[in-house]
């Protein structure tokens, strides 16, 4: 995956964060996949220098599987 220096911005806009993460980071303690975010070790390290459109693949593949704590949060508060 190219990784380009991200220099678009989202704008006020955006409902959505620009980042998946919550703050419960299992990369951090060696996790291929962060069980918080969904997204891998090397996505999260790269995060910054994404493009838009590979932020938003990445969001994408992420909702598709809903395995991360993310989803699974959203999920219990949803009606």
């Amino acid at each position: 995956m190219k990784y380009e220096n991200n220099s678009e911005s989202r704008g006020p806009a955006s409902l959505e964060p620009d980042s998946p993460c919550i703050g419960y980071c299992s990369t951090a303690f060696g996790a291929d996949i962060c069980a918080g975010c969904g997204r891998t070790a090397e996505e999260v390290l790269q995060w910054i220098f994404m493009s838009e459109q590979e932020k938003r693949d990445i969001w994408t593949r992420i909702r598709s599987e809903g395995t991360a704590i993310r989803f699974k949060r959203q999920e219990r508060q949803d009606p």
